[in-house]
């Protein structure tokens, strides 16, 4: 299989739970037939030594606390094989524009949007994903997290304005001695990207304490 963009990009086809009808699934995906659009929910490590977690024993400990999945790679600076929301396609999209009000108070949702075209000559449907990250993290937090996403389908050369709303526990960590969710007031990066390793678009704002 090729990519229209490059006559020998390799590329791998991964099903998860297709059911019966996954063989004319995949047919339709090998033969060009179907765009495909799906992203990873996990991370694929490039050596099990990479992998926090070591379960080649009888017994694992999972000290890792907040740093699971891709926050844990971006914590230690590992480079994963294939990271969280990556995903391959036979069209290509660009983001554009994103924006966001430059102060928001805690406790309150804050908007977000941007602009996604579609480059390529298929029409094709992408996950976009934000992810927020504190200027200064807390120590032993991520330093950045999945916030929200949004999934749309986009014609050749269409392009799209795409918007969310970040919740407040965007911007907040859980206090366990008064069992809720705290603001934490600082500056914040909001980052738009087709993965957690594919960054496109990067905006920083302000919150305030609630």
């Amino acid at each position: 299989m090729t990519m229209p963009w490059h006559d020998k990009a390799p590329a791998i086809v991964d099903m998860w739970l297709p059911g019966e009808g996954g063989a004319a699934a995949l047919a339709g995906v090998l033969t060009g037939q179907v765009n495909p659009s799906g992203k990873l929910p996990v991370t694929f490590p490039a050596r099990s030594e990479d992998d926090i977690v070591n379960i080649k024993g009888a017994k694992v400990a999972y000290s890792e606390g907040l740093l699971v999945g891709y926050r844990g790679y971006a914590a230690r600076g590992v480079k994963p094989l294939f990271s969280f929301g990556h995903g391959l396609s036979y069209t290509r999209f660009s983001y554009s524009g994103l924006s966001a009000p430059a102060r928001a108070r805690g406790g309150e949702a804050l908007p977000v949007r941007l602009t996604v075209r579609n480059d390529g000559a298929r029409a094709g449907k992408e996950v976009v994903q934000f992810y927020v990250a504190p200027v200064t993290p807390v120590p032993a937090d991520p330093p950045f997290a999945l916030r929200g996403f949004a999934k749309i389908d986009l014609p050749t050369r269409a392009r799209k304005t795409v918007s969310v709303t970040l919740d407040p526990r965007a911007f907040s960590r859980f206090d366990a001695d008064e069992g809720r969710w705290r603001v934490v007031p600082g500056r914040y990066r909001i980052m738009a990207g087709a993965s957690s390793e594919d960054i496109r678009e990067m905006r920083e704002v302000e919150v305030l304490a609630d």
